[in-house]
């Protein structure tokens, strides 16, 4: 998922905004609801043969069940929360990586930092791309789309230096 965010206006923040962030196709407030309906559902089933037939050991498994369930879609809504954020002004670029904060931080000088450009091995894959300034690297977008990754190189085209590296044969 790409956001782009830019500010014309004089005294703004930053001029360009991109929020880069995997795709999900559920958030957590749409997790806990699916959540809710397998649990009734689960501990329907149980309660079900549990007075019907009287197999009590049928509803501890159907709490673990759903424990695991939970469990599970908690850490992939986690994981799937990280974020890249690179944010522009006249002079400087602020990259943060993070998830629901910022883990790492860095600010460079807009004319040392350059992106390199990877180009992808096979059709589906996107393009990975690095920013380098002073010795310095960080990867960036690694979760994007290959569609997404073109439409990032072009947004950074007009805010820095790009340089494709060779491919590898």
């Amino acid at each position: 998922m790409l956001e782009v965010d830019e500010r014309t206006e004089t005294g703004a923040p930053y001029q360009l905004r991109l929020v880069m962030a995997p795709n999900r196709s559920l958030d957590w407030q749409q997790n806990k609801k699916v959540i809710w309906a397998l649990g009734v559902l689960c501990i329907g089933i149980a309660a079900g043969f549990f007075l019907r037939l009287g197999i009590w050991m049928i509803l501890p498994f159907a709490g673990l069940e759903i424990a695991a369930l939970t469990a599970a879609l908690y850490y992939v809504s986690w994981k799937l929360s990280y974020r890249h954020i690179l944010a522009f002004d006249d002079a400087k670029l602020l990259i943060e990586k993070g998830v629901y904060r910022p883990r790492g931080s860095w600010t460079w000088p807009k004319r040392d930092t350059h992106l390199e450009i990877e180009p992808a091995s096979h059709d589906w894959q996107a393009s990975k791309l690095t920013l380098h300034c002073q010795g310095e690297s960080v990867n960036i977008g690694d979760f994007l789309s290959r569609e997404e990754a073109s439409r990032v190189i072009e947004l950074l085209r007009g805010q820095i230096l790009c340089k494709i590296r060779p491919v590898k044969t």
